[in-house]
């Protein structure tokens, strides 16, 4: 899968907040520079206390704060589907070809999302059914859309 290039515009938008001792951060700033053209940004989130439904409100509207209107929404979520990379990819390259400037990835807090912020995606992603830590996603999100990046582009990073 060769497309016309990568023009994508990526942001990663999470909830909670990355501690100076956090040992993902390496490996996310290692991706965020892998894909710094045109960019990718991880805008991290104070999560919002309590539990419930408030609670989910008071996170979504947060993350839709900084949504950006001209960007496609890939949210992650339990119930969303297992995509093989190739299909992300090309989830990504038809994104770029219908004009999408950019793709908002969201990663939810420990409660999980909103379901009118979860209804809002273009997408819903999951990375299988087991339950990942919040921080691990963040780097596994980033390695697949490295990963799609590199396929879009034709580099032989995927060995499928």
């Amino acid at each position: 899968m060769v497309g016309a290039g990568w023009a994508l515009r990526l942001r990663i938008l999470s909830l909670g907040r990355s501690a100076g001792n956090d040992p993902f951060l390496p490996l996310v700033m290692q991706y965020q520079q892998r894909l710094q053209q045109p960019g990718c940004d991880l805008i991290e989130l104070p999560a919002a206390s309590g539990l419930g439904a408030a609670r989910l409100t008071q996170e979504a509207a947060k993350i839709q704060a900084k949504c950006t209107a001209t960007h496609r929404r890939l949210i992650l979520d339990e119930r969303g589907q297992n995509l093989t990379s190739p299909a992300l990819a090309k989830l990504l390259q038809d994104w770029q070809d219908a004009g999408a400037r950019g793709v908002d990835v969201i990663v939810g807090g420990d409660q999980g999302l909103d379901g009118d912020l979860r209804r809002s995606g273009d997408a819903l992603l999951a990375f299988g059914q087991a339950t990942w830590p919040h921080k691990l996603v963040r780097v596994m999100v980033l390695e697949q859309l490295y990963r799609a990046r590199q396929l879009i582009l034709g580099h032989p990073y995927h060995h499928g």
